[in-house]
């Protein structure tokens, strides 16, 4: 196999197991245990970790969870903010879009992908949150929210290697990306706000789009060598 091609196996695996997951997840162990009887996934298992979670984490603490995911939500939408501000000065200094970084535009890309997925999701109910909303029944799957700190702290976590020379530098932003992905994944969980498998669905899709990102960004550097 062509080695530029080896690079997107792992992207198109993710992207696979992800469809899958959400088809048994639709379709297995499907129960009515949701607010206002809503059917949910996976039921025994997203019944066990919500109640583990409701039983040994104060509600105080699940709303700080709360809070800090959407703290960090925000921080994921500056950091997008930043790259799209960052690529609109290339395109107006460089007067050509195919001037602008590689790095940048592939951002572009994943940021739309992500955008897309959003949306679909908020419209698409594969399962419907443990919590009401206003009074309603809310989609829950994947946890888009998740979705949206992973891919743009995952991608950035690339894309920092790019720009920041600093050794130091760029490994603490490394750390720092990785960490808070890895906190709003668990914040969001022990929030109580989404089932295991709405976090899990928000990983796996997370994980294709950061590492086709990856790949992506790889080809470009071997092209310009």
């Amino acid at each position: 196999m062509n080695k530029s091609l080896k690079k997107y196996c792992l992207p198109i695996l993710l992207c696979i197991l992800f469809v899958l997951f959400t088809v048994v997840v639709k379709v297995v162990d499907v129960q009515a245990i949701g607010p206002l009887a809503s059917k949910i996934g996976f039921a025994k298992l997203n019944s066990a970790v919500h109640s583990f979670v409701q039983s040994h984490i104060s509600q105080n603490m699940q709303v700080l969870c709360y809070n800090f995911s959407n703290g960090a939500g925000i921080l994921a939408i500056l950091t997008a903010g930043f790259f799209a501000v960052f690529g609109l000065l290339q395109l107006i200094r460089r007067k050509s879009l195919v001037k602008v970084d590689k790095e940048i535009i592939a951002l572009g890309v994943s940021y739309a992908v992500t955008i897309v997925l959003y949306v679909l999701f908020e419209k698409i109910a594969v399962n419907y949150r443990p919590v009401l909303e206003d009074g309603e029944l809310a989609a829950s799957y994947p946890s888009t929210h998740t979705m949206i700190v992973l891919c743009i702290m995952g991608t950035a976590r690339y894309a920092f290697a790019r720009y920041i020379a600093d050794k130091r530098l760029l490994l603490t932003s490394e750390i720092f990306c990785i960490a808070l992905m890895g906190l709003t994944a668990m914040g969001r969980l022990f929030s109580g706000v989404h089932w295991f498998t709405d976090i899990i669905g928000g990983v796996l899709v997370s994980a294709a789009i950061v590492t086709f990102y990856r790949a992506s960004i790889r080809d470009c550097a071997k092209m310009e060598n």
